[in-house]
């Protein structure tokens, strides 16, 4: 820090700069059990009858239609990349677990509604979207 004040330019202080190691992080994907934060454990004692009702779901559209296998490929390589979305919460001896299912695991559930020839309502899709 004290250079950067002695030499307040770049073209001053470039001779003193000096390489340093890159350091990465592992970017493996992780498997196993997860400390619950408390925010998750505050939710988890509350027991909530409807607990499925804190889920993301959503409905995607696209004006000339979707290809189901290439959204399901998509949703698979975030799942990959984003450990987070395979976390599970399976309860155990009486508690709630936090782990995260390992890529093998990997499983996207795609329910897939053809509106163009039947009516389908917003709310009717959206209580399949929620289930």
């Amino acid at each position: 820090m004290k250079l950067l004040f002695q030499y307040p330019t770049i073209a001053e202080l470039r001779p003193y700069i000096e390489e340093a190691d890159l350091l990465t992080a592992d970017q493996s994907p992780v498997k196993g059990e997860v400390i619950l934060t408390p925010i998750q454990r505050w939710f988890f004692e509350r027991n909530f009858t409807n607990q499925h009702h804190w889920n993301q779901s959503m409905m995607l559209h696209a004006p000339n239609g979707l290809n189901e296998k290439n959204v399901q490929q998509v949703l698979e390589q975030l799942m990959i990349h984003h450990d987070a979305l395979r976390m599970v919460y399976p309860l155990e001896e009486g508690r709630v677990i936090q782990r995260h299912r390992g890529i093998e695991e990997n499983n996207v559930a795609i329910d897939v509604v053809e509106v163009k020839r039947r009516a389908v309502t917003a709310n009717s899709a959206g209580r399949k979207a929620g289930k």
